[in-house]
């Protein structure tokens, strides 16, 4: 591949990361404007994550920071009437997980929404008030909470992220005529792990208008530590182009390296943002044409969010 490719990345935890530096906050915001800027990433989905059983204040608090530190910049979340395109500072506003909410869901999900976040997923990997996680009881699926939750969620025009879902869960959410996105998940044949979607869920959601992004952390991608690299990702490409399609495929790689010590690891030959296009050399060794790349990269989620937020 002679030249790099601008993609979007549908699962970046920089509103987490921007939170969390806050005394250091115009330094640690031109740092992963510098990172991006050399992986050629030219739009992304700032997600504020919300870990362990944080209070709805304390994710107001996250969103606000985002925004005004983005702001900072002249960037804004995208909204319905904006034009997605490479030069357009605009940023896709998400919230990983909403453990924070405990009452009035109609309300906390109107107050996110104004806030410009358009996409939310209900859990993270434990079990909340709304719905279970990857690391809860496999019993259990969506709570009463989380049905009105998604139900304001599609009243507002929002995009439901599935990926920290357990099974249950996730089927319980089908049930829903809400725009879904796996925004970081690969396919469980291929690496059995909890995170990633098995084929069944995939067919599933073939079925409806959804995205579901490449994740690069090595865990998802193989058990074996020697196939834990972007050929290997590419793989999870492959089959999942066979399975949803090709048009349904983005990459959320879920980039972890400015978290230091402690978190999973990405793949070996994509560590970090600014190698990114390694993936997009894979995948044409995979034999992806150059607009199939396209698509996963910058086409699919530009579409997408056209017909559902814009």
């Amino acid at each position: 591949m002679n030249q790099t490719i601008p993609f979007f990345d549908t699962h970046c935890d920089i509103g987490y990361d921007l939170y969390a530096h806050k005394n250091s906050q115009a330094q640690r915001l031109q740092f992963h404007l510098d990172k991006l800027k050399e992986g050629n990433c030219v739009g992304v989905n700032v997600a504020c994550w919300i870990g362990h059983g944080e209070s709805f204040e304390e994710m107001q608090n996250m969103v606000l920071h985002a925004n005004k530190m983005l702001g900072s910049i002249h960037a804004r979340p995208l909204q319905k009437g904006d034009e997605i395109h490479p030069d357009n500072n605009c940023y896709l506003l998400s919230m990983e997980g909403l453990m924070g909410i405990h009452d009035n869901p109609e309300e906390c999900i109107d107050w996110l929404y104004d806030q410009g976040v358009r996409m939310c997923s209900l859990c993270w990997n434990e079990e909340n008030d709304l719905a279970t996680g990857v690391k809860g009881n496999k019993e259990h699926g969506l709570h009463p909470l989380g049905h009105r939750v998604i139900a304001q969620m599609k009243k507002r025009g929002m995009i439901l992220d599935v990926s920290h879902m357990n099974d249950k869960s996730f089927y319980d959410a089908l049930a829903y005529d809400i725009p879904l996105m796996a925004s970081h998940s690969n396919c469980r044949a291929l690496c059995n792990h909890p995170r990633n979607l098995s084929d069944e869920q995939l067919r599933e959601l073939a079925k409806r208008d959804c995205l579901v992004g490449l994740n690069g952390t090595c865990s998802f991608v193989s058990e074996n530590k020697e196939e834990q690299n972007s050929r290997t990702l590419a793989k999870h490409a492959s089959r999942l182009k066979g399975i949803i399609g090709v048009d349904k495929i983005v990459v959320g790689f879920d980039f972890m390296d400015y978290f230091g010590p402690g978190f999973y690891g990405m793949i070996s030959d994509v560590p970090c943002v600014e190698k990114a296009q390694t993936l997009f050399e894979s995948l044409e060794a995979e034999g992806f044409t150059k607009k199939e790349i396209e698509q996963i990269a910058w086409g699919n989620v530009s579409d997408f969010l056209k017909r559902h937020i814009l």
